[in-house]
């Protein structure tokens, strides 16, 4: 009976849209955390002093989307979503196809460290023409695209990367 509820719901539910402009002022550089289970993430440069977060889910699968400086820090902005609890990875991909499906712009005047954290998921990143001085990407399963396609306009101080399960492209670094 379960099944066929969380089946009716991740088929006929309503789909939620998420959007939020933060405006980044104050700080010299900003650490950006970005935290998702089971998703199709982009992330791409966008405006000059300015994150944009757009997220479209199915009703049912989050207990929340958000886009925020973390408490006690402004310079650290988070960006997460986290799945209901008994929401398996699996469920996603085998009943309906459907995911979180979340487009990132990063600032591209902004000194930023990146840190990039998700489950299962098909990330696509352009990194070009941000200053990035560090990104760290931690992956449990799916497909992951890196591309630098202009140069980074500071010095990457630090590339780290741990795949697990995932598939890993890297495209115009150096």
């Amino acid at each position: 009976m379960n099944a066929v509820l969380l089946l009716a719901v991740l088929v006929f539910g309503d789909t939620f849209s998420f959007k939020k402009s933060l405006e980044l002022k104050g700080c010299e550089e900003y650490t950006i955390e970005i935290s998702l289970g089971a998703a199709k993430v982009k992330v791409l440069p966008g405006g000059h002093r300015e994150l944009e977060v757009s997220a479209r889910y199915p009703e049912g699968i989050l207990d929340y989307f958000r886009a925020a400086p973390t408490e006690g820090n402004p310079c650290n902005i988070a960006v997460e979503g986290k799945l209901r609890k008994g929401i398996k990875l699996d469920n996603l991909e085998k009943l309906t196809g459907k995911s979180v499906d979340t487009e990132i712009k990063l600032p591209t005047d902004v000194p930023v460290d990146l840190e990039l954290n998700h489950g299962l998921a098909k990330a696509t990143l352009d990194l070009g023409g941000l200053k990035l001085r560090s990104l760290q990407c931690s992956f449990g399963a799916g497909k992951t695209a890196i591309d630098f396609s202009s140069p980074n306009k500071d010095e990457l101080r630090e590339f780290e990367v741990d795949h697990g399960l995932a598939t890993l492209k890297l495209l115009h670094v150096g």
